[in-house]
């Protein structure tokens, strides 16, 4: 299985880069507060853009 991206762990925080033919991301990965049970259990932040909606 390829790699698409690498990140490292600060506490509860992920911070790495993800690299496709179409995407070069400096990425963060960060917990997210639940407001019910379908909500996501992470954020995906692209600079200041906010992709688990």
């Amino acid at each position: 299985m390829a790699t698409i991206g690498t990140f490292t762990k600060s506490g509860d925080t992920f911070t790495g880069s993800v690299k496709t033919l179409n995407i070069n991301a400096k990425t963060t990965i960060k917990a997210a507060e639940k407001t019910s049970d379908k909500a996501p259990d992470y954020r995906v932040f692209a600079g200041s853009v906010d992709y688990a909606e």
